[in-house]
């Protein structure tokens, strides 16, 4: 940013010492070739020396450095070797140092000199009446005449005008070519021409010079004619028109809309940029008009709301402070976010900047939501970690627990009980690990799944045994509800199994005694075939589902959870289910139970399947 800016600028310490300088600030001082490093931390008067030096600054101007006050203010000009004028300026920091800036003032002053130089012409000629000037009688014959409009006219000399009429000395410029080809229209007009009333007109010489003459009547009958040589003044408009060409041109291109106003607030100039930012027709901001007209044009547009809010809105802008920069961002009414910039204009006015920044917010908004969505995942993890931490030492305390009280007393009564539980608690540890490598494959290289013909009826029968132990530990009832006519599918039928055993696993735990789970099975109208799971458990709320089949994720993450588990049946569940082309939801309501919903579509069906045995649930 200092490196690209139009101004040079170097900071000191109190001591005087350089802390930092830009590119342009060496430049400007005739130190490019030297390395900025190498003057940081030397003084403000050694390096104006290293300056003089190279002549870039006067003896004067380094001694004057060295001895100056940087607790005040300083203001200087120089020129540079390249011939650059450069205003110095030196402010005070509250930390004792300063801060130099050195701006190219070339153009101004070259400006200024013009300006000046073209003042002293203007003053001279009017000084000594540089205006040509011939005085005709009531007989059109010239009465007197000054040297410049004989020269302008093309007659040699004043003296030779006099006593001649307007035709003969017309006739004469027309024969030497003082009137060019292209302005014989207008000479003819200026024979003709009522001298009773002023008139005025531009015509061209024969050396390419272009004339004002301007006739005014005399109270004698006669008119007096005044020559002025314009063509410097005709040159400089074209210039300046281009120039605004040029700027109105570049107004109308850039990406931000712009609306000027003058010290009196109101409105200068628009770009085409604003109206179409804020969808309003070039009359409803034409020149002249007053910031609170403006302010009420655009609460009538809707820009600010309805009632009060629209009310509010144009009160701001009617009374904002416009001697200082002030930013606002705000959304139309279509949805676009403007960002509104008001900066004070050095005649005490002040430029309205419209800037479009709808993408940007769009572009932070989903940067922030991928942070949250980031730092949500990072998260569960964590839980994941502390959920997985507790699953995995209830199981392998068993195991130790039972191991060591083996070790002291191996043929305890008891053995074969003990055993048991650490054969229980390894299977428990052989699946939570089966679990996690299951959410790596999903993860990384997706499952692998068979495509068999599976029966549902056996397949369904045979995990509701898997489950009525557990759920008559936890007094659930566990029922099957199978029509006869069920077609097979084209599925896997072990990982099918596990999907199922995860929700029925699911709907027992979340089932509080006396409660009941069914697994069912339908084909529906649209030829899909759906399982449903439906517990009378606690239910999901409608802000916690879209978490339910998430990676890690337990609804219940509390340290003393009341279901226990590792969080990754759902998950692992749909994944699963999608690797069989079906799709896996919930229905639920809290207090009101949850229905698992797996389902097949029409072409995961085997048609003809076998008449499946009777079940007697």
């Amino acid at each position: 940013m200092l490196d690209n800016m139009r101004h040079g600028i170097a900071r000191y310490d109190a001591d005087r010492r350089l802390i930092t300088a830009n590119q342009l600030a060496l430049r400007i001082n005739g130190l490019a070739d030297v390395p900025l490093a190498s003057l940081v931390g030397q003084r403000e008067d050694d390096i104006a020396q290293m300056m003089f030096q190279r002549g870039a600054i006067s003896e004067a101007a380094w001694r004057g450095s060295a001895a100056a006050d940087v607790t005040s203010y300083r203001r200087h000009t120089f020129t540079n070797p390249e011939g650059i004028v450069v205003s110095f300026t030196a402010s005070p920091t509250p930390d004792g140092g300063y801060v130099v800036t050195f701006s190219d003032v070339t153009e101004l002053v070259q400006a200024e000199a013009e300006a000046k130089s073209r003042a002293q012409v203007l003053q001279v000629m009017l000084d000594n009446m540089r205006h040509g000037i011939c005085y005709y009688g009531a007989d059109r014959r010239v009465i007197a005449a000054n040297r410049l409009v004989a020269q302008l006219g093309g007659h040699g000399t004043e003296a030779a005008m006099l006593g001649r009429s307007l035709d003969e000395l017309i006739d004469e410029q027309l024969a030497t070519g003082a009137v060019p080809p292209a302005a014989r229209v207008i000479a003819q007009q200026a024979r003709a021409q009522d001298r009773s009333q002023p008139a005025r007109h531009v015509r061209p010489t024969g050396d390419g010079r272009v004339l004002e003459v301007t006739s005014d009547p005399t109270p004698d009958g006669g008119f007096v004619v005044t020559s002025t040589d314009i063509t410097r003044l005709v040159e400089t408009e074209a210039v300046a028109q281009s120039r605004a060409a040029t700027l109105e041109v570049m107004l109308n291109n850039i990406r931000h809309g712009i609306v000027l106003f003058n010290a009196e607030h109101r409105i200068v100039a628009v770009n085409p940029v604003v109206l179409g930012l804020l969808e309003l027709p070039a009359e409803k901001l034409a020149p002249g008009m007053d910031v609170t007209a403006f302010a009420q044009c655009l609460a009538a547009q809707g820009e600010f709301g309805a009632g009060a809010d629209a009310e509010a809105g144009a009160h701001a802008i009617r009374t904002r402070n416009r001697r200082q920069t002030n930013r606002i961002v705000r959304t139309r009414p279509n949805g676009r976010v403007l960002e509104v910039v008001s900066d004070p204009t050095p005649d005490g006015g002040f430029v309205l900047t419209y800037t479009d920044v709808t993408q940007d917010r769009r572009v932070r908004a989903e940067l922030e939501a991928a942070r949250e969505a980031a730092e949500a995942a990072n998260q569960a993890k964590s839980r994941f970690l502390a959920t997985m931490t507790h699953e995995l030492r209830t199981p392998l305390n068993a195991v130790i627990g039972f191991s060591e009280a083996l070790q002291t007393a191996p043929s305890a009564t008891h053995a074969a009980e003990y055993l048991g539980s650490i054969h229980e608690a390894g299977r428990h540890l052989l699946g939570l690990v089966d679990d996690i490598l299951d959410v790596t494959r999903a993860e990384t290289t997706g499952f692998q799944v068979a495509e068999n013909e599976v029966d549902l009826h056996p397949l369904c029968e045979s995990t509701v045994r898997v489950m009525r132990a557990a759920a008559a530990s936890g007094q659930v009832a566990l029922g099957l509800d199978l029509p006869d006519d069920l077609p097979s599918l084209r599925a896997d039928e072990m990982r099918l199994r596990q999907v199922l055993l995860n929700l029925l696993s699911n709907a027992v735990k979340f089932t509080p005694a006396g409660g009941h789970v069914t697994l069912s099975a339908r084909q529906e109208a649209d030829a899909s075939l759906v399982l449903r799971v439906q517990d009378t458990g606690i239910g999901v709320s409608a802000e916690d589902m879209p978490r339910a089949f998430g990676l890690f994720t337990q609804l219940d993450s509390s340290l003393a959870r009341r279901f226990p588990g590792s969080g990754l049946g759902l998950y692992l569940s749909r994944a699963l289910a999608e690797a069989q082309g079906a799709t896996l939801t919930l229905e639920s309501a809290p207090g009101q139970g949850t229905t698992a919903v797996l389902r097949f579509p029409p072409e995961r069906l085997v048609p003809n399947g076998p008449v499946p045995p009777t079940y007697a649930p």
